[in-house]
């Protein structure tokens, strides 16, 4: 008698699970359509390849660009530098002076300043990259 009042009720309870799990979702045919090509890997693929293509674009189209170089150095000399010539050579030296002379040559601190610009008129390979990224 207990197994029968007791399948009634969970049927009942079951019977309600059922009838409020089944929601119904309504959609558009734009966000359908939205849904489908947000989610669509094969046109995220495609999407990304355009953008590849673009950037290998560009990056053959900056080749015809100038360079633009700038390199700078800086040197403190903590003592001169110095050439030594030998004895009798007649630059500050006597003739039978045995010695021989010291000339200290230079600066303190050089400076040393470089700038270069180049620009490709011609180069085949820069040109057939171009026509291959277009």
């Amino acid at each position: 008698m207990k197994n029968i009042l007791i399948s009634p009720l969970v049927l009942l309870l079951f019977w309600t699970g059922i009838t409020s799990a089944q929601d119904t979702l309504y959609v558009s045919l734009e966000e359908t359509v939205a849904s489908a090509v947000t989610g669509n890997p094969d046109i995220l693929i495609s999407r990304l390849e355009v953008e590849r293509a673009i950037s290998q674009l560009k990056a053959a189209n900056g080749a015809f660009l100038p360079n633009i170089g700038v390199d700078g150095q800086y040197v403190r000399n903590i003592k001169r530098p110095v050439f030594f010539l030998p004895p009798g050579e007649g630059f500050g030296g006597q003739q039978g002076d045995e010695r021989g002379t010291v000339i200290e040559a230079g600066y303190d601190n050089s400076f040393n300043m470089t700038a270069q610009a180049t620009l490709p008129l011609y180069n085949q390979s820069i040109i057939a990259s171009s026509r291959a990224a277009r």
